[in-house]
């Protein structure tokens, strides 16, 4: 009777963490219903590779990183309260990542990621310093490229076409 509805957002988030715990090997046990077993996802090997592992000191532009985490289900909220987030001003970034406690201020400096700090979002106070982050997707299956090229493309031709009948 459920089919179809919106999944709740804190199941999204655990789901994606549970799946990259145990691409890695990082779970001792799992406790799921049939139907959470039978539900498909990527293969370990393509969730990986939508991982994004930052550390201080690396080239990135903060564009490309919020379009990757766009794509892997992060929401923008500012401020960022809860896991699943990402707000950006300038060359800030905050993120909270679906298994971490305290979200991450990530700054750069031009295409340079400066530093990674944890801090309190209610504060929004700097907590400790973080050397490396893994941000892992929320969702689990990803449209290809070609595909999402194909949708854009019909969606724009549909819109057009209703301007013109108007």
């Amino acid at each position: 009777p459920f089919r179809g509805l919106q999944r709740n957002p804190e199941a999204t988030l655990q789901r994606a963490a549970t799946l990259h715990a145990a691409g890695r090997g990082r779970l001792r046990a799992l406790v799921a219903s049939p139907a959470g077993l039978l539900r498909p996802s990527l293969a370990p090997e393509l969730l990986e590779t939508r991982v994004v592992t930052l550390r201080r000191g690396e080239e990135m532009t903060p564009e490309i990183l919020l379009e990757a985490l766009d794509e892997g289900g992060y929401r923008r909220e500012d401020p960022v309260t809860a896991p699943g987030q990402v707000a950006r001003r300038g060359g800030i970034l905050d993120v909270f990542p679906p298994e971490a406690e305290l979200p991450v201020r990530l700054e750069f400096f031009g295409d340079t990621l400066e530093s990674l700090r944890r801090f309190d979002p209610a504060t929004q106070r700097s907590a400790e310093p973080v050397e490396s982050l893994e941000l892992v997707p929320l969702a689990d299956v990803f449209p290809t490229r070609s595909l999402s090229r194909r949708l854009h493309a019909l969606l724009a031709e549909r819109l057009s076409g209703q301007r013109g009948a108007a």
